[in-house]
């Protein structure tokens, strides 16, 4: 790379910066002092990105790409940018993004040359790539943005891979760093995969391609048929905590795991069983649906690996209850959120407010017993969970029962504008509400999810009881229909909203359409 780049005369003698180092500092060939010669740089083109989203087009480039460079001009027309950089080594490795999915929408990115505007596709021919290079390439052949679906069935009879001498998992004599390479770019070229075939691949286990939980975190559909598993543990890494969590539909037939315990049992109920204990938000196996019966669902249950009962929608004992819950939700949150001062007013004379913290993952940093003092005495410093924090479990005084028990409109109001920002979507699939009338009031449960300022991701429950607001009552001189006697607020590490998901929906597969989606190309 360094012949590509020509240094100033004057800037190589310009004295050497200092540096605790010594003179050990290393050059490095994308060095952004270095003068460059005219003749060096070079025109990329970039296509089909989205116009809205032009600000972060170059940042992702950048990020991409993992090289150090800035660009040096760019023309943007509609959907199009004429990007110049500094040489050719940079403008390969951005060529390499070509078919990236940036958004949702698949960029193409080429050499721009006024002699041949339109030359033909970039890097064909794989002879002259790197094993990156071709795997991108691959990749990109086997990929149906539409369906979100990435087609790696029979790799072993790929012309491109082929060609290149690659061979792919299952294929034997496979490098072992293969598999993983692929999982990765796979992550990276397209963000949103839920579909995945590995299809009649001769694996004997997962372990080469058992990145794909790490990289396709929304893979919903996945196929293994065809392959050569014997037993569960040749698929065991693929399942555990925080592993393919959203995953659907599994497909296992023509395996002798499959088939093994079909002649073995004469039945594939001790199949259906052992899967769903591996992946428990499973909805469809082999093409049918999951159906438990009550003593398999109790002996799943004994496992605790999944809930007693199947989850159901938000519950509400009559639609005006309903009603009153949704003016209720959209008026008080975006309130709430903004830290608004009225937020005081929701509050009956007598409520109570209180807040328990249970983080055990993203723990706050610790604060020095004077500073968390300090923070509760100024009435305008932020304060953290744990110093609001009352959780009765862990009180073993009953004097201290009564410590973080916030009462009265005037103190309440005071609290939750000092508490860390939050923000809220109130969507129908990030929450699930169960409303209904008491003799106290409004009882309403609620479940979901909020980000805080860093944009972290936690889990919340929140129990309100509301009252109607009477004439004459500071609820009532601010417009609000409520009032609040009181409010429970619990905080979690993020637990996702799987467990919100209706378990009583039909799922219908979508590899039953199999056939349909684009194949791969036959081998030469």
């Amino acid at each position: 790379m360094d012949e590509d780049i020509a240094m100033d005369s004057k800037a190589s003698q310009r004295q050497s910066r200092y540096t605790p180092y010594g003179n050990r500092r290393q050059k490095r060939s994308g060095d952004m002092r270095m003068a460059v010669v005219a003749e060096n740089r070079v025109d990329v083109l970039v296509q089909g990105f989205d116009p809205s989203k032009l600000s972060n087009l170059i940042p992702y480039l950048k990020k991409k790409s993992k090289k150090l460079w800035e660009p040096l001009d760019y023309k943007v027309q509609d959907s199009e940018m004429l990007l110049t950089v500094h040489d050719m080594s940079i403008a390969s490795s951005l060529v390499r993004l070509n078919g990236y999915l940036f958004g949702k929408t698949q960029l193409a990115i080429r050499v721009f040359s006024d002699n041949a505007p339109t030359p033909p596709p970039v890097m064909l021919d794989t002879t002259k790539l790197t094993t990156m290079d071709t795997l991108r390439l691959f990749l990109q052949s086997r990929w149906n943005g539409e369906a979100s679906f990435l087609n790696l069935d029979d790799m072993a009879s790929d012309p491109i891979l082929k060609k290149a001498g690659i061979r792919p998992p299952g294929m034997r004599g496979s490098n072992a760093v293969v598999g993983p390479a692929m999982m990765k770019l796979a992550g990276e070229m397209f963000e949103g995969i839920t579909t995945l075939s590995l299809a009649n691949n001769k694996l004997s286990n997962v372990s080469q391609i058992s990145t794909m939980t790490q990289y396709m975190p929304t893979l919903q559909n996945l196929s293994l048929q065809g392959n050569l598993f014997e037993n569960y543990e040749a698929i065991a890494p693929l399942s555990g905590t925080g592993k393919l969590k959203c995953l659907k539909e599994l497909l296992l037939l023509k395996t002798p795991l499959h088939e093994g315990e079909l002649r073995q049992r004469g039945n594939l109920n001790h199949y259906m069983r052992k899967l769903v204990k591996y992946f428990p938000t499973l909805q469809m196996l082999d093409g049918e649906s999951i159906l438990l019966t009550q003593e398999e669902a109790a002996s799943i249950l004994q496992k605790a690996d999944v809930l007693p009962m199947s989850t159901q929608p938000s519950f509400f004992d009559h639609p005006n209850t309903q009603e009153a819950v949704q003016v209720f939700l959209n008026t008080y949150y975006s309130q709430f959120d903004a830290r608004d001062p009225v937020l005081g007013a929701w509050y009956h004379a007598s409520a109570t407010f209180s807040l328990c913290a249970q983080l055990k993952i993203r723990k706050e940093a610790k604060i020095k017993r004077k500073e968390k003092n300090r923070r509760m005495d100024d009435d305008k410093a932020a304060v953290s969970w744990s110093s609001l924090n009352r959780n009765l479990s862990k009180l073993n005084k009953n004097s201290n029962r009564g410590k973080n028990l916030f009462c009265g409109p005037e103190q309440i109001g005071e609290v939750l504008g000092r508490l860390p920002k939050m923000a809220h979507t109130l969507n129908t699939t990030d929450f699930v509400a169960d409303a209904f009338q008491t003799p106290a009031g409004l009882s309403l449960a609620l479940h979901g999810e909020f980000k805080d300022e860093a944009t972290h991701a936690f889990s919340f429950d929140r129990h309100f009881l509301l009252q109607p607001a009477m004439r004459g009552s500071a609820a009532m001189a601010a417009g609000l229909p409520f009032v609040i006697v009181s409010d429970m607020l619990s905080i979690r590490d993020y637990a996702g909203i799987q467990g919100f998901q209706d378990q009583n929906q039909r799922y219908t597969s979508v590899f039953a359409h199999y056939a349909s989606l684009p194949q791969p190309p036959l081998g030469a």
